[in-house]
């Protein structure tokens, strides 16, 4: 539930129950030992399908009438901000908004490899300067990538500096 929640976020919920549940709305239920906080993807006629927001299929277990079930009614910040949970169509509308979103940055993201592998506009990196067991790499006075050890993995300080420069 990565775009709809946020690390340190406290969740308000309230005690639902079965037939009030609908298509779109995001739960809290117990399973194997863990809370669980999912969306309902589908309604049968007796049990839940959930799923999370960032899973690519349902979930491999069903919710029955006897599992205690809690409707997330709001979230509230770190900053103390209460910000309301949808639910039903508008719930499901935001689920969809998601997974657009994740497959359109997945989209992106291939086609930019692909691009890198038939065209490679990036300059190679200058020769490192040794700084004890790192290497960096620097341009213009400012570091932008560095390495631990010879045969270590360069990792770039920003993401532009890795479109800027390949690393091999």
């Amino acid at each position: 539930m990565h775009f709809l929640f946020h690390a340190g976020d406290i969740l308000e919920t309230r005690p639902l129950a079965f037939d009030e549940a609908k298509q779109g709305d995001v739960i809290v239920f117990g399973h194997s030992d863990k809370m669980i906080v999912h969306r309902i993807c589908r309604i049968l006629p007796n049990a839940l399908m959930t799923m999370g927001d960032n899973n690519a299929s349902p979930d491999a277990w069903q919710l029955t009438r006897q599992d205690a079930l809690f409707l997330v009614v709001a979230r509230i910040d770190q900053r103390k901000r209460r910000y309301i949970v949808r639910r039903g169509a508008r719930g499901m509308m935001r689920f969809y908004r998601n997974r657009t979103v994740r497959l359109f940055v997945r989209c992106a993201a291939f086609a930019g490899r692909a691009l890198t592998r038939i065209v490679d506009w990036r300059k190679p990196l200058p020769e490192p300067e040794k700084f004890g067991d790192e290497y960096c790499y620097i341009v213009k006075n400012r570091t932008i990538a560095w390495k631990t050890g010879k045969t270590g993995v360069v990792c770039f300080h920003h993401w532009t500096d890795r479109l800027r420069y390949r690393s091999k």
